[in-house]
């Protein structure tokens, strides 16, 4: 209530990966197969089929979340929404929570704060000390590139028009 009051013009949705663990745990791995799939198809058909094949209670689970937050199908049925392009999941927000899954439990707030902290400038540090030792550029892109670069060595490059800068 407190985002929607301070972002009125914000359109929170939930975590597809999320549900699906929810559904997971609560039903098992038969009812967690297709809600990833329910909840990225813009078909309201598949969506259907998928929902049809969910135990009448695993079902009843999904449909008291309201779908606007989290299923592409209600996109379609409703323009007053804004556009969400398919977005199902957060992945910057997965890696943080993986991240300090440990600072997570019975601590106090500012041992969880210290310890993320403590995580984040960890990874920030290791990250820069990587990124001096090697040429700056991902390996698998430097290969790529020299292989354009050397396949282009044969072509010559001519000005079209002196002082406009076009080549051919």
């Amino acid at each position: 209530e407190a985002l929607a009051h301070l972002f009125p013009e914000n359109h929170a949705t939930f975590c597809a990966v999320h549900i699906q663990r929810n559904v997971l745990a609560k039903f098992g791995q038969k009812a967690a197969l297709n809600v990833c799939d329910i909840a990225k198809t813009f078909s309201t058909r598949l969506e259907d089929q998928w929902l049809a094949k969910l135990s009448r209670k695993a079902r009843e689970y999904l449909e008291r979340i309201p779908s606007e937050l989290w299923r592409s199908t209600e996109w379609i049925r409703n323009d007053a929404l804004p556009p969400r392009y398919g977005i199902t999941s957060t992945n910057n927000s997965e890696s943080l929570n993986s991240m300090v899954l440990e600072a997570r439990g019975d601590v106090c707030w500012l041992d969880s704060l210290d310890w993320i902290l403590d995580k984040m400038s960890t990874r920030i540090s290791n990250l820069r000390t990587n990124a001096k030792e090697g040429s700056g550029v991902v390996e698998w892109m430097e290969s790529i590139l020299r292989e354009r670069w050397d396949s282009s060595a044969g072509c010559e490059i001519h000005l079209l028009k002196e002082g406009v800068p076009e080549y051919k």
